[in-house]
């Protein structure tokens, strides 16, 4: 998977912004303040969960939206100034419709077997259903077949989690701490993974923590 587009409106200094990163390597550059730790933050929001607060919305500015591209969708974040608070609006995903058309191709095929178990409860995760460890791989196949028929072309998931993917920041204090670097090169993607296990039907671990926090 890769990040191809960052749109940005309303995040501290990044108004109107936009960004297109080249398919091999894309170095971002500038002096102090000028919005690079800015940029970085807005792609966790998205790809991580990272938590907005007010002091990261644009002064003058009521509404924040963040807009991550990848190769086979776009999610969309949108908050909103409330009081002394900030909200969040929506979390949308608009998949393309090769994606969705491969989806259904793989999703279609008559038997389900052991290899396809991560994909469709990967899948299933991504389309809004509720996922747990022991859920039933066929009713999860029918669930998402019939989110993307009856929407064709124009299918928008809500409340989406953004995929798993190998995103491993590190910095100096990892290369000092041989613990730190484990935990973040090899336990990263096993601990994201235990957040995404739904509670009930609208939440899951991570939802349910971030509104206990609030």
């Amino acid at each position: 998977m890769r990040i191809k587009r960052l749109v940005v409106d309303g995040f501290r200094s990044l108004v109107d912004f936009e960004i297109t990163f080249d398919e091999s390597l894309t170095i971002i550059v500038g002096e102090n303040d000028s919005g690079k730790t800015s940029l970085i933050d807005c792609l966790k929001v998205i790809t991580q969960g990272r938590l907005v607060t007010l002091d990261d919305l644009t002064y003058g500015k009521d509404q924040l939206t963040i807009s991550v591209e990848i190769d086979d969708s776009t999610f969309k974040r949108v908050y909103k100034r409330n009081n002394n608070s900030i909200d969040e609006v929506s979390f949308d995903e608009l998949p393309t419709e090769a994606f969705l058309t491969g989806v259904q191709t793989r999703l279609k095929s008559n038997q389900t077997n052991e290899q396809d178990k991560d994909y469709i409860l990967e899948m299933g995760r991504r389309f809004g259903l509720t996922v747990k460890a022991n859920s039933n791989l066929d009713n999860l196949k029918k669930g998402i077949l019939e989110k993307i028929e009856n929407c064709p072309g124009n299918l928008v998931i809500e409340k989406t989690k953004f995929p798993r993917f190998n995103n491993i920041q590190l910095d100096g204090r990892q290369f000092e701490n041989i613990s730190d670097f484990f935990k973040e090169v090899f336990l990263k993607e096993k601990q994201s993974s235990i957040w995404q296990e739904r509670i009930d039907e609208d939440s899951t671990i991570e939802d349910f923590c971030k509104k206990s926090h609030k």
